[in-house]
């Protein structure tokens, strides 16, 4: 699904395909976990470059995905191990900052809760996501997320919520979305000098 052709569709058209994809993305046995930063609020609390935005955005959904990695081994009495493949446009300058705060996170787990992240391995793909349909997916799903977020509006969100990890008493927040800054739990700081 390239986006050049994509956008030579008519909006309807557009529009059916994209409700087609969540549906058979959803027909999988997977949980969705997501994290969605307060870009106005992050810069208030000192997070002034994008790439600052970015990695916050990253750390919380591999720290949820931790967790759920921790879940599944409770219950399999195995270590499950898994990739990340994170999507950036940037300037090399930035690159070069984000894939060091990620060798970071990876080697030394995330200063919020100490999570070990050695079983995650986070992968880069610094190329357009029209490459790697794993991240048009994603895309896609993060597309009605925000829409639901930002508008109110469910009409993609409504496709795959069911799929989102959540607690045992159903609770999503937290579990399979995490917000920053977070209204239920303690926020980070990063030192970004020391990346």
């Amino acid at each position: 699904m390239r986006r050049s052709q994509t956008e030579k569709m008519e909006y309807k058209e557009r529009e059916s395909l994209r409700r087609d994809v969540l549906k058979s993305a959803v027909k999988s046995n997977g949980k969705l976990i997501a994290s969605a930063v307060h870009v106005e609020k992050a810069r208030e609390k000192g997070f002034t470059e994008d790439y600052q935005i970015y990695c916050l955005g990253l750390m919380f959904a591999t720290e949820r995905l931790q967790y759920y990695m921790q879940d599944i081994r409770r219950e399999t009495r195995e270590t499950c191990y898994s990739l990340v493949v994170a999507h950036r446009y940037g300037s090399h300058r930035d690159m070069r900052k984000i894939n060091a705060y990620c060798k970071e996170i990876a080697e030394s787990g995330t200063l919020r809760f100490n999570v070990n992240l050695s079983n995650v391995l986070i992968n880069l793909l610094f190329c357009p996501a029209d490459m790697a349909p794993v991240l048009q997916i994603s895309d896609f799903c993060m597309g009605g997320l925000a829409t639901f977020i930002n508008t109110g509006k469910r009409d993609y969100y409504d496709i795959f919520d069911f799929r989102f990890r959540r607690s045992q008493d159903n609770k999503i927040r937290g579990f399979g979305i995490v917000f920053y800054p977070s209204n239920t739990g303690p926020d980070v700081e990063i030192q970004w000098d020391n990346i």
